[in-house]
């Protein structure tokens, strides 16, 4: 038998926004949970279909569908040369997953390729 996950959402999240993996915690499904996320081919992202209430609970999509980072969020880009080490401040340029390569935009608007290692770095 196939188990349904489900998340329920921590704030409300509005219609069109891309929420990630930190807006949700794991939760029972109920007897009317309903899908409330679609994928948004243009942005290459899950986007919430409709207005979710703080509270609700949804089905699940694939964790995989779930990014970490939405366009916009601050980063830090770490550079090591050796045993130098520089960091920088940054923003998301597209949504980012731990794991994956990531592009950033610098303050001086140049877009980076980088690998996405945690929250925030």
């Amino acid at each position: 038998m196939l188990a349904i996950a489900c998340l329920a959402a921590l704030a409300p999240i509005a219609a069109g926004t891309l929420p990630v993996r930190g807006d949700f915690a794991d939760a029972p499904c109920g007897a009317r949970t309903e899908l409330a996320l679609r994928y948004d081919g243009r942005r290459h992202a899950l986007a919430a279909a409709r207005d979710i209430e703080a509270g609700e609970v949804i089905a699940a999509p694939p964790a995989s569908l779930l990014p970490d980072v939405r366009p916009g969020d601050p980063l830090i880009l770490i550079a090591r040369v050796g045993t130098a080490t520089v960091e920088r401040q940054v923003t998301a340029a597209q949504p980012g997953r731990r794991g994956r390569g990531i592009f950033v935009r610098t303050p001086d608007g140049r877009l980076v390729a980088a690998p996405f290692a945690e929250a925030g770095r």
